[in-house]
């Protein structure tokens, strides 16, 4: 896995279920906790008695016994610097399903082999494990488990932290991919924004959707998938000499992918959320009642933009 960088939970919040990266990045997790975890994904609930948010999501142990000695391992791209491990253990999407399921009485976080034993809380409190240096490799272990009325041993979230922000996941993508992810977005900016579009079929994945922000306050048309760059060009022209004509049907949806309408003095940051392997989702700061997002896949050393959407 690579990282975006600062400032996301993941397996918590928005994030979905993972694993926080450093920004050099995490390549993979192990073939063990890829075959013994099952990942159960819950709807987001707000908990107003809570002071943070409450994790989304959760891995959980996927063997009908407890689960002890199970593990998730996290490999990084290359070693980087972790000031703290946050582990949010047990479920955590109610008081109700946090009692009812087994409680992780004791964990064994190994970095770079060297395990150290830890016992999270009895309540819905993040454990923080200091590390204070680089790292390649985090193992966490279920080591103690208290049976519960439902047999399911889970980890809600796991946050990587530098600098006392969380750090943003990239799975499956090399160290690279987080360098070059500014110089992308940038690059597809310029592209959407330039007259005739210049250099931008080389940045679009194909099929690439359109779902243009606008059209939720015109009854929400639906999307427009187009197979090739010839169609996204035919659409892009048309849509030209409609603008030029002032002849735009604002009923109909916007076929031609534009720009993000982003505020120059919003100094608020996107927020970066790992969809999948190579899969990202970039969700940009808004004033208005939807904010527009881009899908992006990186592959062949590059990002493409797969899908414009809103949220």
């Amino acid at each position: 896995m690579g990282s975006a960088g600062d400032g996301a939970r993941v397996g918590g919040g928005t994030g979905g279920p993972g694993a926080g990266c450093e920004d050099s990045g995490c390549k993979d997790r192990s073939a063990q906790a890829d075959a013994a975890w099952r990942v159960l994904a819950y709807e987001q609930a707000a908990d107003q008695s809570a002071s943070v948010s409450i994790p989304a999501t959760a891995w959980c142990e996927g063997k009908p016994d407890e689960g002890v000695g199970e593990a998730i391992t996290i490999a990084l791209a290359a070693p980087a610097r972790i000031d703290a491990i946050r582990i949010a253990a047990g479920v955590w999407k109610t008081p109700k399903l946090f009692a009812a399921n087994n409680q992780i009485a004791a964990l064994e976080v190994a970095l770079d082999g060297v395990p150290t034993a830890v016992k999270p809380p009895a309540s819905r409190t993040w454990l923080e494990v200091p590390v204070g240096r680089e790292v390649s490799t985090i193992a966490i272990k279920l080591a103690e488990v208290k049976p519960g009325k439902m047999n399911d041993s889970c980890l809600s979230g796991v946050e990587l932290v530098r600098n006392r922000q969380a750090l943003i996941p990239l799975l499956g993508v090399d160290g690279g991919a987080n360098a070059e992810l500014p110089r992308a977005l940038a690059a597809l900016q310029t592209a959407l924004l330039a007259p005739g579009r210049p250099g931008l079929e080389k940045l679009l994945e194909f099929p690439f959707v359109n779902h243009d922000a606008a059209g939720f306050f015109m009854g929400a048309p639906a999307p427009i998938k187009h197979a090739s760059w010839k169609a996204v060009d035919a659409a892009c022209r048309a849509w030209d000499k409609a603008v030029e004509r002032d002849k735009v049907d604002e009923s109909k949806p916007v076929s031609c992918p534009r720009p993000a309408d982003v505020d120059p003095a919003d100094d608020r940051p996107a927020a970066v959320v790992s969809t999948g392997p190579g899969k990202i989702e970039v969700i940009f700061p808004s004033h208005r009642e939807v904010r527009e997002l881009w899908r992006l896949h990186w592959r062949d050393r590059g990002w493409r933009l797969s899908a414009i959407e809103y949220q």
